[in-house]
C-alpha cells in the first residue's frame, strides 16, 4: 500500500498545475500520460516560462524537484480540465494504489472578479463549476489541493461535496458571510480536514472569512523581489542561504501584522458595509488585481474601472477608517502595533522600490533610459499607492471621510432642513416623527432610506436637529477650506511639474531625440 502524498509534494503539483501541460487534456496511445511523460514533453520543448510571479530559474528549480521524486513522476494524469475564457486550470493525479489527488490552479487570467464578487454570494460561478468537476470525477476518495483560487476551490469543494477525504490549501483566500451562513452546519463539521498553509506576508489568504482548521504561515523573505512574490506558489518553500529552493516547506512564524490587520478590515466590511456598497468594493478590486497579476492575456473591465474606481476607493477607505476607530476604542495599544508595524511595511516597499530604480538604472543602456523614465512618471499616479497613502496619513490624524459638498446637495439638505422647520414633532401625519420614536428604542437604521435620498436627508436632519442656518454654516466652511487647500494642492502640483520638467530636461540630456 502506498503512504499518501506528504504536503511538500502536494505543494509541488500545485506548482506544476499553472503548467498547461498538466492540464490540457490529451492521451498518447498508452492512455493517460505520468507526469514523467509530461515533464520529458516540457523540457524537449524546452519551454521553461509559467505563471508571471516565477522565474525561469525558479520553474528550473521546481521542474528539477519533480524529476527527483519517484511517487510524482509515477503519477497519471487524468481528468485534465482548462477553461479557455477565464484560464482555469484543474487535473486528476492517481497513484499505482487508485487515491485521487485534484488539484487546482491558481486564478486563471481572467477569474480575479470571480474572486472578489464571490465575498457577496454563497456560491460564486467559478466555485460551482469546481464542484461540478470534482462530482463528475471517477473517484470516491479524493485529496483536494491548490494554490490561491485554486485552494479556496479546494476548500469550497472540501464542504461541498461528500467525495472529498482531506483538503491542504495553500495562499488560498476565504469566504463570504453568505457562504458561511449557508453552509453552517458543514462547515462545523468538516473544517477540521481543511489545512490551510500561507506565507506570512501573503495578501490573498488574508481576504474574507477564514474557514480552515488550521492554519499555519510559512516565514520566507528570500527570493522575494516584490509584493507580489509572496503569493507565489514557491516562496512556500524552504530556502537555504544561497537563495536555492529546498524540497521543504519553509519554517513556520507568526502571520504579518500588517495582514492580520488587512484580514480583519475585510472581514469588517463584510459585516458593516451594504450589499451595494459592498459589491462596488469586491468589483473594482477584482479589475484592479486582473490589471495587476493577472497577466498578458487579462482583460481589464476598463468601463468598470472608470464608472466605479473612484467611488469604489473611497467607500474602502471610509470603513477602513471606521474599522481603525473602533480597534483604537477597544485596544488601543493593538492600535499602536498596527500603525508600527504598517510604516514598517510601508518603509520596506519604497526601500525595494527605490532599490529596484537604482539597479534599472545601472543596467539600462542610454538609448533605453525612456523606459526608466516613463515607468517612473506612471508610477506617480498608480491608485494603490494613492490608498496606501491615505491609510498611512490616517495613522498621523488624517481624514479619508468623503461627503457629497456639491450644490446640488445643499439645496437638497436645505429643502429638508425648511420642512423640519415648520412642523411640530408630535406631528404623525409626518414620517419624521417616526425618526424619533426609532431613535427613543434604539432601532434607528439609516441604511433603509438610502435608496431615497430626499427621505434619507430628512432624517439625518430631523435627528440631529440641523437649521438652515446650520447647514449654510457647514457648506460655508467646506467652500472655504476648498479654496484654502486648492491653492495649496496648486502649489504642490506646481512644485511636482518642475520636478518632472527637471527629469525630463535630465533624460534629454542623456538621450537626445
Amino acid at each position: 500500500m502506498e503512504e499518501k502524498l506528504t504536503e511538500e509534494e502536494l505543494l509541488l503539483l500545485c506548482n506544476l498545475i499553472y503548467r498547461k501541460e498538466f492540464s490540457l487534456e490529451f492521451q498518447d496511445e498508452s492512455g493517460f500520460k505520468t507526469v514523467r511523460k509530461i515533464l520529458n514533453d516540457i523540457e524537449n520543448a524546452n519551454h521553461k516560462d509559467t505563471q508571471q510571479t516565477m522565474t525561469p530559474e525558479e520553474w528550473a528549480a521546481i521542474y528539477e524537484m519533480a524529476k527527483s521524486d519517484p511517487r510524482i513522476l509515477n503519477l497519471k494524469v487524468t481528468n485534465q480540465y482548462c477553461e479557455s475564457e477565464t484560464g482555469a486550470k484543474m487535473a486528476c493525479f492517481v497513484d499505482s494504489d487508485g487515491q485521487a489527488y485534484a488539484v487546482f490552479a491558481g486564478t486563471g487570467e481572467n477569474e480575479w472578479r470571480d474572486d472578489c464578487v464571490a465575498g457577496t454570494m454563497a456560491d460564486s460561478p467559478q466555485q460551482e463549476k469546481a464542484l461540478e468537476w470534482i462530482d463528475g470525477l471517477p473517484y470516491d476518495d479524493i485529496i483536494v489541493t491548490g494554490h490561491s483560487k485554486g485552494g479556496n476551490k479546494a476548500m469550497y469543494v472540501a464542504v461541498t461535496s461528500d467525495k472529498v477525504s482531506e483538503c491542504y490549501a495553500y495562499d488560498g483566500q476565504g469566504f463570504s458571510l453568505e457562504f458561511c451562513n449557508k453552509y453552517f452546519i458543514e462547515i462545523l463539521t468538516k473544517r477540521d480536514k481543511i489545512h490551510l498553509t500561507a506565507n506570512y506576508r501573503d495578501f490573498v489568504n488574508i481576504l474574507l472569512v477564514n474557514i480552515a482548521g488550521d492554519t499555519k504561515y510559512i516565514k520566507n523573505d528570500v527570493g522575494i523581489a516584490n509584493a507580489s512574490e509572496y503569493h507565489a506558489p514557491n516562496a512556500l518553500f524552504k530556502y537555504d542561504k544561497y537563495g536555492n529552493i529546498k524540497y521543504e516547506l519553509g519554517e513556520t512564524g507568526d502571520q504579518d501584522i500588517s495582514m492580520q490587520m488587512f484580514h480583519e478590515f475585510t472581514v469588517y466590511l463584510l459585516q458593516n458595509a451594504t450589499e451595494a456598497e459592498k459589491i462596488e468594493v469586491l468589483s473594482v478590486m477584482g479589475e484592479f488585481l486582473t490589471d495587476l497579476i493577472g497577466g498578458e492575456n487579462a482583460v481589464v473591465r476598463e468601463d468598470i474601472m472608470d464608472m466605479f474606481g473612484v467611488d469604489g476607493m473611497e467607500i474602502a477607505l471610509r470603513y477602513f477608517t471606521e474599522y481603525l476607530q473602533s480597534v483604537y476604542k477597544e485596544n488601543p495599544s493593538k492600535y499602536y502595533r498596527y500603525r508600527e508595524y504598517f510604516e514598517e511595511y510601508v518603509r520596506d516597499g519604497a526601500d525595494m522600490w527605490l532599490y529596484k530604480l537604482i539597479a534599472m538604472y545601472s543596467r539600462i543602456p542610454g538609448n533605453k533610459l525612456d523606459i526608466l523614465f516613463d515607468s517612473l512618471f506612471d508610477g506617480v499616479t498608480i491608485g494603490g499607492g494613492a490608498a496606501i497613502y491615505k491609510v498611512y496619513e490616517f495613522f498621523h490624524g488624517g481624514n479619508v471621510k468623503g461627503r457629497d459638498f456639491s450644490v446640488e446637495a445643499k439645496e437638497a439638505l436645505l429643502d429638508a432642513a425648511r420642512e423640519t422647520e415648520e412642523e411640530d414633532w408630535w406631528h404623525v401625519t409626518r414620517w419624521d416623527c417616526w425618526y424619533r420614536v426609532e431613535n427613543m428604542f434604539g432601532h434607528l437604521k439609516l441604511d433603509s432610506y438610502t435608496a431615497e435620498a430626499d427621505k434619507y436627508y430628512r432624517k439625518l436632519i430631523d435627528i440631529n436637529d440641523a437649521s438652515v442656518k446650520d447647514i449654510e454654516k457647514i457648506f460655508t466652511d467646506v467652500y472655504n477650506a476648498d479654496d484654502t487647500y486648492s491653492g495649496k494642492m496648486s502649489n504642490s502640483v506646481d512644485g511636482m511639474n518642475n520636478v518632472l520638467s527637471k527629469l525630463r530636461s535630465v533624460k534629454n540630456q542623456i538621450n537626445p531625440m
